[in-house]
């Protein structure tokens, strides 16, 4: 099996290192099966800056999956169904 290198793009305006859950999870399921985890990271759930972020893990040939968790919500400031559809294939 090929270690696949792993980045968790947590999208939230309320979430912190300290208080994600989904990103832990995440990585202690990933690892588990063998895989690396690069990074977890936590970004506003803006468009530009989901943008930014995803676009600058989809140039990296280092990185071979983006998960991204959050920014799902139904209200006026959800933006993460909105905007991966316009930098990659979802």
């Amino acid at each position: 099996m090929k270690k696949l290198n792993i980045i968790i793009v947590i999208v939230s305006d309320t979430r912190t290192t300290a208080t994600d859950k989904s990103g832990k999870l995440l990585k202690k399921d990933i690892t588990e099966t063998g895989h690396n985890i690069i990074e977890i990271t936590i970004v506003p759930d803006d468009i530009y800056q989901i943008r930014h972020k995803i676009s600058q893990y989809l140039v990296d040939d280092k990185i071979d999956v983006i998960i991204t968790s959050g920014g799902t919500g139904i209200t006026a400031v959800s933006y993460t169904h909105l905007t991966l559809p316009t930098i990659c294939s979802v």
